[in-house]
């Protein structure tokens, strides 16, 4: 390093004395490493996450940010060089795939600074500014059309739909769907394993975020999971647990779903094969061109089901939320009319649940007060005998929430906002008890 004047060497003399003595000393030859040599030699060993996860963010790194600033030592990364790279950025992808890009960027920037590399981040600066992402609204079918995709789907996989409309669950977690993780007597499903698919292998995992959960299974999809399972007996299938590597241990689980093979299912080929054929069967897309592939369209997924679920419990507590058009709406239940129940995330020891939840935890179900409910019975203390379930009209009073992950009961901490069997919201004869 090296100054013009002896006075700008003694000022960087001294403050270097003074961030040393604080702890806070960054040599700035350390600082001269190139972008590509510390993401290769250090950052990218820290990297943590699902495998698919880890994936993506290796894309993101060495096919956007590597091929314009790889070749820049980190303390020249300033924000000129930035907001000319964010530009850049902005008329290849889309904003959202952009800001994740970015993150990406600032991930490493932070763990340069960890590592005494850098004194600041240079992602935050005021003048760096991210590309806005569009608010997208993540629409749901109407019931009708669920119906009628559901109706017309192969009907080797018509329950696939069943389960994911009815229960909430997700496209892996369907394929992953144990006879062992459905309980017809307390009329729930445990979710506890999904099927991934990466680089063509597939493999089991947990479920997203890593935590298994209890949801509530309707009197309708019990009786066509029965009626399934005389047609189509679970397989065995043998999977790697935890990622697609060959070194990682094999588990064994009767599923569900398979292929005609007796194999589990892969995203892709359900995809194109039995889901998008369904829907342009059912008017949702237009037909494919002989030899052409289907277009894109990622608001039709399979997991546009789930939103479904989710906006019909939301229609069932309020009435008034169905738009003129017939299609259901997205709408939070106004507290003047609902009553709002607890989220079925557990507590803090000694601490009182919330009432309020993200709108799109589909663990909060409004409960309309103009419905007839029933009192929950008064539950046995600690130190008392497990009861029967017949005060919950055939279900446990042990913990079922989709949250709990067997932590024990917690229906005596607050009031269960899972619906009971006999409940307006679940039953027969509701909304999701009528598509059978």
């Amino acid at each position: 390093m090296s100054f013009d004047v002896l006075e700008d060497a003694k000022g960087w003399l001294r403050r270097s004395g003074t961030d040393s003595e604080r702890g806070e000393f960054v040599d700035p030859r350390d600082g001269s490493i190139a972008l590509t040599d510390f993401v290769t030699r250090h950052w990218r060993a820290g990297v943590r996450g699902a495998p698919g996860t880890v994936k993506r963010v290796d894309e993101r790194v060495r096919l956007h940010i590597l091929p314009h600033l790889g070749a820049v030592a980190l303390r020249d990364v300033s924000a000129t060089v930035l907001r000319g790279y964010i530009a850049t950025l902005e008329g290849e992808c889309s904003p959202r795939y952009a800001r994740q890009i970015l993150t990406s960027l600032s991930n490493i920037f932070e763990t340069a600074i960890d590592d005494k590399r850098l004194v600041r981040n240079p992602m935050r600066a005021k003048t760096v500014r991210w590309p806005k992402a569009p608010d997208e609204d993540r629409d749901a079918w109407p019931l009708a059309t669920a119906q009628r995709v559901r109706n017309v789907i192969n009907p080797r996989y018509r329950i696939a739909v069943v389960v994911a409309l009815g229960c909430g669950l997700r496209q892996g977690e369907v394929f992953g769907l144990s006879p062992k993780d459905i309980d017809f007597e307390r009329g729930v499903i445990r979710v506890r394993r999904q099927v991934q698919l990466l680089s063509g292998r597939l493999y089991f995992a947990l479920p997203k975020g890593g935590k298994t959960r209890i949801v509530d299974m309707p009197r309708s999809v019990a009786t066509e999971l029965a009626a399934y399972f005389l047609d189509h007996p679970a397989v065995d299938v043998e999977l790697p647990w935890g990622g697609p590597e060959p070194d990682r241990e094999r588990q064994s689980f009767p599923l569900v779903l398979t292929t005609t093979y007796g194999n589990a299912i892969r995203a892709n080929i359900f995809n194109d094969e039995a889901w998008k054929p369904a829907l342009a069967a059912a008017g949702v897309i237009p037909a494919r061109e002989k030899g052409a592939r289907w277009k894109a369209s990622r608001k039709d997924g399979f997991h546009v089901l789930r939103h479904t679920y989710a906006s019909v419990l939301l229609e069932a507590a309020s009435p008034s939320s169905r738009s003129p058009g017939g299609s259901v709406t997205q709408v939070r239940p106004s507290p003047s009319t609902t009553t709002p129940t607890s989220c079925r995330r557990p507590a803090a020891r000694g601490a009182r649940p919330s009432t309020h939840c993200s709108a799109r935890c589909p663990s909060t179900y409004p409960r309309a007060s103009s419905r007839p409910t029933r009192a929950l019975p008064v539950l046995p203390k600690r130190d008392e005998p497990h009861r029967p379930a017949d005060a919950f009209n055939g279900r446990s009073q042990r913990g079922d929430a989709p949250h709990d992950q067997g932590r024990g009961p917690i229906a005596g901490r607050w009031p269960s906002c899972r619906s009971t069997a006999g409940s307006p919201l679940l039953d027969d004869q509701s909304l999701l008890g009528r598509w059978r």
